[in-house]
């Protein structure tokens, strides 16, 4: 009888505690170091027509919106020191480097030479902090900005 009201609680111990010993070190946001790289995470919006595209590495993110006029623009959650931008179609091109379009530098404006299409992927390098970010993401999001 004593073992049906004692197991229940050492399992809810047993759990918390092996959490506590293994358990994933997410939890603490670390910062990002000066003169480090930080890979930026493809958004789940980036892979459907929907008009823009988020990429994101922890706190940091890059909002892309993408127009009819070859122009990308881009904002950020952080202010940055610099935002290079590329196209895999472009292959071994260097990037070049966007325009700020705020003085708090959080929105940059780029236009590339041809319109992107949606089977091309938006290479992007941004600094920030001393700090590099740098991602790919597919252009799928922008098909709806033909119609």
């Amino acid at each position: 009888m004593l073992a049906l009201l004692v197991a229940p609680v050492l399992a809810v111990l047993a759990w918390y505690g092996v959490e506590l010993l293994v358990g994933t070190t997410d939890k603490v946001s670390q910062v990002a170091r000066l003169g480090e790289s930080y890979p930026l995470l493809e958004r789940s919006g980036c892979r459907y027509a929907g008009g823009t595209c988020q990429l994101s590495n922890g706190d940091f993110t890059l909002t892309v919106t993408l127009n009819p006029a070859r122009g990308v623009s881009i904002s950020s959650a952080l202010p940055l020191e610099s935002l290079l931008l590329g196209l895999s179609s472009e292959g071994d091109l260097p990037p070049l480097l966007a325009n700020p379009v705020d003085s708090e530098h959080r929105r940059w404006f780029h236009t590339f030479k041809q319109a992107p299409t949606p089977a091309d992927r938006l290479r992007v390098v941004a600094v920030t902090g001393g700090s590099a970010y740098f991602g790919e993401a597919s252009l799928v999001f922008i098909e709806l900005l033909g119609d």
